[in-house]
């Protein structure tokens, strides 16, 4: 009679048995050194080659991948050995197709990849090329790479394509790179990449870009996701960014695509290496973009000097950004054409800036918005234009379209320098739904739609003030020579800009004062940007409000409160409050609370003025507070 406890005995061993036979039925599926199909191979018989056959070292599998892409094989299989290739750097070549298995890891291998341009995979100067990994990943060692004995740098790609024509990237996980997950660049012989496709891949946590492009023509990029950069600037999911003036970025198409937490800009072009020989065209469909600095951010530079060209942005949602959802810096003139149509900007600028921002170096044109969304819940306006230089002509011009807002406060456009044919409306609305579904077809962001609605915000609660003003001379009102007040120091940055109160753009003034005889007046004339600051003690952990009268004499570009913290050395982030004001002539005052952090012993506050533009400041006050319940 066979009892309970070896019936148990039995099932264990035979569990046991099925387990072990399992694995070794794996191990015997994946392939091995194979030295006549190698030998086939390299005499043409054969035209489909694995990598196997060379042979596997968990430890450095170089010599055997390198090898096998060099047989002249037309396809390469990488297979799933079960464990990571661990790789030195890996150079491809023409009329190529690697395949990576289901499973399969590509690993940098660690120790290695010192050379400060050393990459996973480089392609240069090739054609036909096609890398397919549908559930297949390449990784790195980010962290490794930030600190001795590796040398600093920003350009340890995943993959590494420099003037190739005719190259697919398809299914890939691109991650933990010491760069960018995949970077576009310029060749030796073949100067522009040519007909590019991008498909299906995920870059997760690279060190600068999820993806660098820097000269292209024909780039399609579709039903993919860049998310997690960070480590060095810009750490944008994407970044369009030619470095010399006869790089080329023309019909690029980005289409079904997520741009996911990372640090810097979702999409951002930065264009100012380009100079008006130059044409651009993009086209960007189907686009969400969630948590970032920046939303889709283009930024040119040379004032009549840049590319020509045009960039449509259809059916994108941007949203949970820190800063301003769109955001087009230095477009001057109307030759650079932007069109946003059936767009969304929901939830944006949370720490500072507006939804839109437009900034021209001295006039921006050509930009449409077509049937724009705005979602927010802040006093503020949807959209902020702003001028670095005043000339002759209209700052803006020929910016048409409507932009629908949610939001209890009412939909403004504010324009800080002068308007001819700016035909563009704000529309207030109750309420919109946001459909992701209409967005994006991606598994996983297919999440439920959003009801927003303008609903009048709960009171903020009461301020308690727990301490006395502690700036010295709040009010400028005790001066030296020349009624220059104390305790605040002037500093100055831009063109022409000098530290100082002897520099005549910030000086102490009777027309400036709101109380008693002294105010302080602020007043550029182009893009430089001044402050006063002074230094007050803080607690560490404490709440202070920062708060000022402010008077706006003529647009300005920005004017802003700024705290920052210290400990001997700086601790925690600034903390930076733009104000959009668009009332002339009349004293409003302004604040923004932050929490020092603990370890903080003094606080350093900022009145400054943005450039071009005149503003008084008076009566400032730096206080500890907390909240009534």
């Amino acid at each position: 009679m066979t009892t309970r406890r070896g019936r148990v005995r039995m099932s264990a061993l035979v569990l046991v048995f099925f387990v072990v036979s399992s694995i070794a039925g794996l191990a015997a599926d994946r392939p091995g050194p194979n030295p006549k199909a190698v030998e086939e191979v390299l005499a043409g018989q054969r035209s489909e080659a694995n990598a196997a056959w060379w042979g596997f070292d968990p430890e450095d599998s170089t010599e055997y991948l390198q090898a096998a892409i060099n047989s002249g094989a037309s396809r390469v299989i990488i297979p799933n050995m079960g464990q990571d290739w661990i790789v030195r750097p890996i150079f491809l070549r023409s009329n190529l197709e690697l395949v990576l298995e289901d499973g399969t890891v590509v690993t940098a291998k660690k120790g290695e990849y010192h050379g400060k341009r050393d990459s996973v995979f480089t392609a240069q100067d090739v054609e036909n090329l096609i890398i397919r990994g549908y559930g297949a990943t390449i990784r790195m060692h980010k962290e490794d790479y930030a600190a001795p004995p590796y040398e600093k740098a920003e350009w340890r790609m995943g993959i590494n394509i420099r003037g190739a024509k005719n190259v697919e990237i398809l299914g890939l996980t691109i991650r933990d790179t010491g760069g960018d997950g995949i970077y576009l660049g310029r060749g030796t012989w073949r100067l522009h990449n040519e007909n590019i496709v991008i498909r299906d891949v995920i870059a997760d946590n690279n060190y600068r870009q999820g993806i660098s492009v820097i000269t292209v023509k024909d780039l399609l990029i579709e039903n993919s996701v860049f998310k997690n950069t960070g480590g060095t600037n810009p750490m944008a999911g994407i970044d369009f960014e030619p470095n010399h003036r006869d790089e080329i970025l023309q019909n690029i198409v980005v289409r079904n695509c997520v741009f996911e937490n990372n640090k810097g800009p979702g999409i951002v072009l930065a264009l100012a290496n380009l100079d008006r020989w130059a044409k651009v065209s993009f086209f960007f469909e189907n686009v969400l973009i969630k948590g970032a600095s920046v939303g889709f951010s283009v930024t040119a530079r040379h004032p009549d000097n840049h590319a020509a060209g045009e960039i449509t942005v259809r059916n994108c949602l941007i949203e949970d950004t820190a800063r301003q959802g769109i955001g087009l810096r230095y477009i001057d003139g109307d030759t650079l054409k932007v069109r946003f149509e059936d767009c969304i900007v929901h939830n944006v600028a949370t720490s500072s800036a507006v939804p839109i921002y437009l900034e021209a170096e001295t006039g921006m044109g050509g930009v449409i918005f077509d049937s724009v969304l705005v979602t927010d819940d802040r006093e503020r306006p949807a959209l902020y234009g702003a001028v670095n230089r005043m000339g002759d002509k209209e700052a803006f011009f020929d910016i048409t379209g409507r932009i629908e807002v949610v939001n209890p406060y009412g939909a403004r456009i504010v324009w800080a320098g002068s308007t001819k044919d700016v035909t563009i409306q704000a529309v207030h609305k109750e309420s919109a739904t946001i459909r992701y579904d209409r967005i994006i077809s991606l598994a996983g962001y297919q999440v439920p739609a959003v009801e927003v609605r303008s609903e009048t915000p709960s009171p903020p609660p009461e301020v308690i003030y727990l301490s006395d003003n502690l700036l010295s001379n709040p009010g400028f009102e005790n001066t030296a020579e020349e009624g220059v007040p104390r305790m605040w120091t002037v500093r100055g940055r831009g063109t022409g800009a000098v530290d100082g109160w002897h520099s005549g753009a910030v000086v102490g003034s009777f027309e400036a004062a709101r109380s008693g005889n002294v105010g302080v007046r602020m007043r550029s004339d182009n893009d430089a940007y001044y402050w006063i600051q002074q230094s007050a003690p803080v607690e560490g952990g404490q709440i202070y409000e920062l708060s000022a009268w402010v008077k706006l004499m003529r647009p300005c570009r920005k004017v802003a409160l700024k705290v920052e913290f210290y400990a001997g050395s700086h601790v925690g982030e600034d903390r930076r409050e733009w104000e959009w004001l668009d009332t002339y002539g009349e004293w409003v005052n302004i604040k923004m609370q932050v929490e020092a952090p603990s370890t903080a012993q003094r606080g350093l506050v900022f009145l400054r003025l943005y450039g071009p533009g005149e503003v008084y400041y008076d009566d400032a006050s730096f206080r500890m507070i907390e909240f009534k319940e």
